[in-house]
């Protein structure tokens, strides 16, 4: 799960060296690593259908990160998949025009 910090990520910067983590819809366990910052890549897949209500997948409580799209591709049927690297912490600006 190497990400874009150093080409390493933070569990491997832990020491934690192993095979990927596959979470199939459980938000909770994403919330706990969001977290703990024990991701270094999602890949989301993405139906075009609203069923009501659910669980967020970034809910309160949700350390804010800045998440980079790495890969992106849409079916004819609007199935969308993302692959969405962490990029870090949230550098934050304002909408001012440039002086």
């Amino acid at each position: 799960m190497a990400g874009p910090r150093h080409g390493r990520g933070p569990c491997e910067d832990q020491g934690w060296d192993g095979p990927d983590l596959i979470v199939p819809g459980s938000s909770d366990f994403i919330q706990t690593l969001l977290t703990y910052d024990l991701f270094d890549q999602f890949k989301l897949v993405i139906c075009p259908v609203v069923l009501g209500k659910g669980n967020r997948l970034f809910g309160s409580g949700t350390i804010p990160t800045t998440l980079t799209i790495r890969q992106s591709s849409r079916s004819a049927k609007g199935v969308t998949c993302l692959v969405l690297d962490s990029s870090g912490g949230v550098r934050v600006g304002d909408f001012s025009p440039p002086a």
